[in-house]
């Protein structure tokens, strides 16, 4: 990985800082990006040397920058004035096409402290909403960033838009594709593509259609063939199609990018005669994002190349005719490629459950198959940017280059033979019982199939479309009990998962159960005064501060947060969260007795938090008061519950 040439940016993401902090190593990163990068690597992705949570410490002066940039466009209303605030650099555009042309283009008065922008002027097109809906649309990891429309007084006629984005060096995917000689390797493609159904899962949260999803509409802003991680693509152009609900064509417009229909990426209902507003839909799009996956395996190819009248393709399409396989596409992605093509909308999936279907494969090609770099720093918030699990799915360029000691299982007959030499020949795991979604699974050996090292592993349940051959070579190199069962595993995420199933047991050891915690059954102690003295107080739980810091504040010096213990809830999670909270630690702390809380109470409610919000990381993370609040008031409902806004100063 390498430092972006732009200092407002995060080296990880490639976005605009938010919340800049200094590392060991001396450069700054996105607080959040950093610390997911420390806690699943504990190294630097630009220097490689050891860092640490505690060091990381605020970069205000690049902070000021940042919000000295975002307090301008917000005064300008993001709407710019062409050779005022922005101007178009010397040269020719850097793309043209009917009806849309992209310009690099520079700040006015200087560049300094500014990303670097382009200008995509849309010929024929008009803006249905005000500059601030693309501005807070495009605030996607993977989505291009548009920081707000420009007008050119100089255009008498009015009849196109130009809006200033980020500039993406790479080019667009399709260039990428077609430049090479040799396809992408698939796991390089996962990442791709995962990229892109975010994206796109985003823009359906959001009822945008893209209308025109193809390789050409995706860009590159950094590409290595060697560590995915540091792959970052971004979808543009979106709702430029007929029926747009955020542009409108013009009446002077004779040929518009709004009116071109991409016919070789089309859902059937978009190619037929009687199509309407309501054909375009995110089940539309879902189809153009399987003609796109399909692209993107062969290499940037037209679809439907060997067919030259887009009428015969029409009429295809409409059959329920497919794009045949590609020869580097393994047939358990294959399948779920042809999902999106089903004829009709309501039997496609959606885009967040075309992301599931992905993390639920176990190893089918030279990687394992997860929830991309989705991680939690990005903060889907469709909800999602995604929790990582150590499930197959974790691609192993995710994983440590060298696999860490693996601890053997409990299960019978397991060998006691793990070896912590990752570049071994022996069978680390082998005879071993590692969970695998949920599902146990045995370890049958460890094999070599051309550069990849591979764990043969049968689940103790038969998996839909497993056939127990080896997906990069189809021979069985292992003989499974009932191939159904069989499937294979980069050595890399196997240890990745059994490292964490270690790290979740050494969390457990020596825990004491709720029932065993000092709690109090009796009516709650008033509260005549403040909670002070030796001994008092709540002991903290790893990475816990704010959280027993806030609750402390919440329950310790006043009672406005009591009738939190007492309300009615209907779901058990929530239950067992106000029980822990109301008899493991304020029925403790206000006993005067006693008045101090083990750090194991704590451990209990950010269990149970992470189990009634579905979000992992309050068990693993340190958290904000805000956030800790905001999950509580979400689930309770609470009024007194207030939350701080992310951008109120301290």
């Amino acid at each position: 990985m390498k430092t972006p040439e732009d200092a407002l940016s995060c080296p990880i993401t490639l976005e605009l800082f938010r919340d800049p902090v200094v590392a060991q190593d001396g450069h700054t990163y996105e607080r959040k990006a950093i610390e997911e990068w420390i806690r699943k690597y504990g190294t630097s992705p630009l220097t490689n040397q050891q860092l640490s949570l505690e060091h990381l410490v605020s970069n205000y002066a690049i902070k000021k920058v940042i919000d000295h940039f975002e307090t301008s466009s917000l005064g300008k209303n993001f709407q710019y004035i062409l050779d005022k605030d922005v101007k178009k650099k010397k040269g020719r555009p850097l793309f043209q096409t009917t009806g849309k042309t992209i310009y690099h283009a520079e700040w006015l008065p200087t560049n300094n402290n500014r990303p670097e922008i382009v200008l995509l002027k849309i010929e024929g097109a008009r803006a249905n909403k005000e500059a601030s809906f693309y501005v807070d649309l495009s605030r996607h990891p993977h989505i291009v960033r548009t920081f707000g429309l420009v007008r050119d007084d100089g255009d008498d006629n009015k009849s196109s838009i130009m809006m200033l984005q980020e500039y993406a060096s790479e080019g667009s995917l399709y260039e990428l594709l077609t430049e090479r000689k040799n396809p992408l390797d698939e796991e390089i493609l996962f990442e791709i593509l995962l990229q892109i159904i975010d994206a796109m899962s985003y823009l359906a949260l959001n009822n945008v259609v893209h209308g025109d999803l193809a390789c050409r509409n995706v860009l590159v802003f950094r590409f290595d063939e060697k560590d995915p991680r540091n792959i970052v693509v971004k979808v543009t152009d979106f709702g430029l199609s007929r029926y747009s609900k955020i542009y409108s064509q013009t009446i002077t417009a004779a040929q518009t990018a709004l009116n071109i229909i991409p016919i070789r990426y089309c859902a059937p209902e978009i190619l037929s005669q009687n199509v309407t507003v309501n054909n375009y839909t995110e089940k539309s799009d879902v189809y153009s994002m399987g003609v796109l996956m399909w692209e993107a395996y062969s290499r940037g190819a037209v679809p439907w190349t060997n067919i030259e009248r887009d009428d015969d393709v029409i009429q295809k399409v409409r059959n329920g005719d497919m794009l045949l396989q590609p020869k580097n596409c393994s047939s358990k992605y294959w399948n779920i490629i042809t999902k999106t093509w089903a004829k009709l909308p309501d039997q496609r999936p959606t885009f967040n459950q075309l992301k599931e279907l992905f993390k639920e494969q176990p190893y089918q090609s030279t990687t394992s198959v997860t929830q991309p770099s989705s991680p939690s720093y990005y903060k889907r918030d469709n909800g999602s940017p995604a929790q990582q699990n150590s499930l197959p799915g974790i691609p192993s360029y995710y994983l440590p280059d060298k696999g860490p000691p693996a601890q053997q299982s409990s299960s019978p007959g397991a060998a006691n033979n793990i070896d912590t030499d990752h570049g071994t020949e022996s069978m680390h795991l082998l005879g071993t019982q590692i969970n695998v979604n949920k599902q146990k699974c045995i370890v049958k050996g460890r094999v070599n199939c051309g550069t990849d090292e591979l764990y043969a592993l049968e689940s103790d349940k038969p998996l839909s479309g497993y056939d127990g051959l080896c997906p990069k070579c189809r021979t069985n190199h292992v003989m499974f009990d009932d191939p159904s069962r069989g499937f294979y595993m980069s050595v890399k995420n196997a240890h990745e998962i059994v490292i964490k199933q270690k790290l979740d047991n050494e969390r457990l050891k020596g825990r004491k159960d709720i029932p065993q915690l000092t709690n109090i059954v009796e009516n709650l102690p008033p509260l005549d005064q403040p909670i002070l003295g030796k001994n008092k107080g709540i002991e903290g739980d790893s990475n816990s501060t704010y959280i027993d810091a806030t609750i402390f504040c919440m329950f310790a010096y006043n009672n406005v947060f009591d009738k939190l213990l007492h309300m009615e809830v209907k779901t058990e999670p929530l239950k067992i969260l106000q029980k822990v909270l109301r008899e493991t630690i304020v029925h403790v702390l206000r006993d005067k007795r006693n008045g101090f809380v083990q750090r194991d109470a704590l451990f209990h409610l950010r269990l149970q938090l992470s189990e009634a919000t579905h979000d992992p990381s309050f068990k693993e993370m340190e958290k904000d008061p805000s956030e800790f609040l905001r999950a509580f008031e979400t689930l309770f409902q609470y009024a007194p519950l207030k939350t701080i806004s992310p951008d109120q100063p301290p």
